[in-house]
């Protein structure tokens, strides 16, 4: 079995890591060449990555490339931030010497874990003109969000930059429990971990 896989998905050709370890996923209009695996065939969403962008390439591994997965561990990452060593000194990292810092197997440390992800980044401090320019709904319902920041969460950033009430239509298509759960995460809390950046474990039925 592979130990780890990474996906690097991008909207453009990256000639740094073509012939790395890293495996490219091509997604939007470029002309990819063959470094790059395509995610506009078998059940895919490839129109739509103008609104969802890797996203797209996610779904279609999922949905194609997932059941036959050989790797123990699976990740993915873009093409403007890469999962790198530990040992790395970011301040040395450069297009030229990329693929000799570039991450290529499990760390023992994840032995007692199920996913890696990056470090949590807080979305409280959104400027007021975008809150009233983007995020006008949910004023009307809660006009208190232009005066305290920490009101702000979750829901309210997705809502201003990816169409309000989309998350709560996606909420509400995985289980009742999960839905739940979920929904009083988005409320409540008001950091995430960025990026659409993760490495996690094949799941073994």
């Amino acid at each position: 079995m592979v130990k780890l896989k990474i996906f690097c998905v991008t909207n453009k050709l990256v000639p740094a890591l073509e012939n790395s370890n890293y495996i490219l996923g091509g997604v939007g209009k470029s002309n990819f060449n063959n470094y790059y695996l395509r995610s506009d065939h078998g059940i895919n969403i490839f129109e739509k990555e103008k609104y969802y962008s890797e996203l797209t390439f996610h779904y279609w591994y999922w949905k194609n490339l997932l059941k036959n997965e050989d790797a123990e561990w699976v990740g993915f990452c873009q093409r403007r931030r890469l999962w790198v060593k530990d040992t790395s000194s970011i301040e040395k990292i450069n297009f030229e010497n990329i693929k000799d810092y570039l991450l290529i197997s499990p760390d023992e440390t994840w032995k007692n874990y199920d996913a890696i992800l990056c470090k949590p980044i807080s979305i409280i401090g959104a400027k007021k003109i975008k809150i009233l320019k983007r995020g006008w709904k949910n004023l009307l319902k809660n006009p208190a969000l232009l005066f305290n920041p920490n009101l702000e969460n979750i829901k309210l950033h997705f809502d201003m930059h990816h169409g309000h009430g989309n998350l709560e239509k996606a909420i509400k298509l995985i289980s009742k429990e999960n839905s739940i759960n979920f929904l009083n995460f988005v409320k409540m809390e008001s950091s995430f971990n960025p990026h659409i950046m993760f490495i996690a474990k094949k799941k073994i039925s």
